[in-house]
């Protein structure tokens, strides 16, 4: 089942457990954020910021992340950000 949390540094944007983005527009409920690839990671844009969306999900679902924490891809596939796909190196 897929849930969503908002993130940390916009509430009106919301990740899900699923690592799918959205925001949430006052006239018609949710507008879905594509992912785009650069450098090698898979972003999304928040408040025109460019944030990871691996390190979002994880920061959502599996824990609070420091600045020194790493974000790794147990099967390796970049762009699936699947929480259980995700775990945490400090």
């Amino acid at each position: 089942m897929e849930r969503w949390k908002p993130i940390s540094y916009d509430n009106r944007y919301q990740v899900s457990n699923f690592g799918r983005f959205r925001k949430k527009n006052p006239k018609n409920g949710y507008r879905y954020l594509k992912p785009f690839r650069k450098h090698n990671l898979f972003l999304v844009k928040i408040k025109d910021k460019d944030m990871n969306c691996a390190r979002l999900v994880a920061n959502a679902f599996i824990k609070e992340l420091s600045t020194s924490d790493r974000v790794h891809h147990k099967n390796g596939i970049e762009f699936d950000n699947h929480y259980q796909n995700l775990e945490v190196i400090s």
